[in-house]
């Protein structure tokens, strides 16, 4: 999978760069009509990333947690 920027990313699913960053760190959760468009983004499963999303909402998602994770280890 090729690495992507937040901004990349907030611009395939029309949300600013600012709301991508909210979720990788936690602070906030994607809206629900986004997550078959993040799970093609990351190449998994939507059940993998409502599962990272709420895990991250519990404070228990580390870097290798999911797929989430993978665009903010090469920022």
């Amino acid at each position: 999978m090729v690495s992507q920027t937040q901004e990349q990313i907030a611009k395939k699913l029309g949300v600013t760069q600012e709301a991508v960053s909210q979720w990788e760190s936690g602070v906030t959760r994607p809206d629900l009509r986004l997550i078959p468009e993040l799970a093609r983004i990351y190449g998994t499963t939507t059940d993998e990333i409502i599962s990272v999303v709420s895990a991250s909402a519990k404070g228990v998602v580390t870097a290798t947690d999911g797929p989430l994770r993978e665009s903010e280890e090469s920022a």
